[in-house]
């Protein structure tokens, strides 16, 4: 169980990755009061994760330019969209799984 309690993504999935990371707050167009957007893990470097290939700044669940808003939030910030922490936690599950194209380094 993480500091945060069950369920809930812990603030240290961002320290476990084999790449440098932070989180950004994706805005939606009609924001409403039960749909707020959600936080993106967006990575700061080019990176490879089997099949899945992001360039700096992409979220790990999509291409940054697919998003309709997408801007840096707060340090206490924890990821909130389900796809980039399956994603994130494939990583860190088989550090293997990720590559760095020639040039980056480790």
């Amino acid at each position: 169980m993480n500091e945060l309690g069950p369920g809930r993504p812990s603030k240290t999935l961002l320290e476990q990755l084999p790449f440098a990371a932070h989180i950004e707050h994706a805005f939606t167009p009609r924001e409403t009061a039960l749909y707020g957007g959600a936080n993106h893990v967006v990575v700061e470097e080019e990176v490879r994760i089997g099949r899945i290939h992001r360039h700096s700044r992409d979220a790990l669940c999509k291409l940054r330019w697919s998003f309709w808003g997408l801007n840096r939030g707060g340090e206490d910030h924890v990821p909130s969209c389900r796809r980039c922490i399956e994603i994130a936690e494939r990583a860190i599950a088989d550090p293997g799984s990720v590559k760095k194209p020639a040039g980056v380094a480790p």
